[in-house]
């Protein structure tokens, strides 16, 4: 084998291959890591919704819409002001994030909604002295309903539905990808190592492969950052928009993180490899 791999007439051709080889395995157990522990991590999203403002305009679009239907029953501004907590849409919405990774039914309970809900209008038409005896108790209750599939559909997250089923069947196959590629990179670095008389020469060639991989990872985000991609995405609602692209952002500044991490291995081999050339040429 290692004769083979000395002969002058297919070495050249198959370290190259070799290098080559390393570098897409590096590139892609590095990406598939990333996915597998980004876009299929619970705690990911609910990292990147607790960094951007999406409660926040979460929540003022939900006053938005029941001020809208609240108007025919009475309630005015102030009420949803007081009413719309930050807390009870961020439960929800946890719930609806969990519910998306552990492959549960995507429904959005709105039992305890309605209950507030009803509290609240109670204690509203007693603040200002209406006798709730004489309420339309029918209209309190359509209204009620109304609200709550407003909350409902405001609470479910935009297009976590449509990804939930591809997320689910995926993550194993992500996980696996990514220990296949990881150990076929090892594999073919230590193929290098010993079928090399000369280590330095070996370690030349690893270098050459963490040096394309981890350039390749800084040109994407460079691309995607340079280019505003990310900030061009547009939703009809600001929530939507400021969460994905809090999570894109992140997402690809992970990847930024990587290619610097794989350029200072690369270094490290580098200074690695002349020392052990000057040792060799001693």
């Amino acid at each position: 084998m290692k004769n083979f791999f000395r002969n002058n007439k297919v070495s050249l051709i198959v370290n190259a291959l070799l290098v080559f080889f390393l570098a897409i395995c590096i590139v892609g157990s590095s990406m598939t890591a990333l996915i597998r522990f980004t876009a299929f991590n619970p705690a990911f999203m609910t990292d990147s919704l607790n960094e951007s403002r999406y409660y926040a305009d979460l929540c003022d679009e939900v006053k938005d819409e029941l001020v809208y239907i609240g108007d025919a029953s009475g309630l005015d501004r102030e009420f949803f002001d007081e009413f719309v907590d930050e807390l009870m849409v961020r439960e929800d919405v946890q719930s609806y994030v969990d519910a998306f990774y552990s492959g549960k039914k995507l429904e959005v309970d709105t039992s305890n909604f309605e209950k507030q809900l009803r509290s609240a209008i109670e204690a509203y038409e007693i603040g200002k002295g209406i006798n709730t005896e004489k309420v339309n108790q029918d209209s309190v209750d359509y209204f009620v309903k109304e609200a709550a599939k407003v909350y409902s559909g405001r609470i479910r997250v935009s297009y976590l539905s449509i990804l939930q089923d591809r997320v689910r069947r995926n993550t194993p196959k992500y996980t696996i990808l990514m220990l296949v590629l990881a150990a076929i990179a090892a594999g073919i670095i230590l193929l290098m190592l010993f079928t090399e008389r000369w280590k330095h020469k070996a370690v030349r060639r690893i270098y050459y492969s963490f040096t394309a991989a981890g350039l390749v990872m800084l040109l994407i985000p460079i691309v995607v950052f340079a280019s505003g991609l990310i900030d061009k995405i547009n939703f009809v609602r600001l929530s939507a928009k400021e969460m994905y692209v809090t999570l894109l952002n992140t997402f690809f500044s992970d990847v930024l993180t990587i290619a610097v991490t794989l350029l200072v291995i690369s270094a490290a081999l580098c200074v690695t490899h002349l020392m052990l050339r000057k040792k060799a040429s001693q």
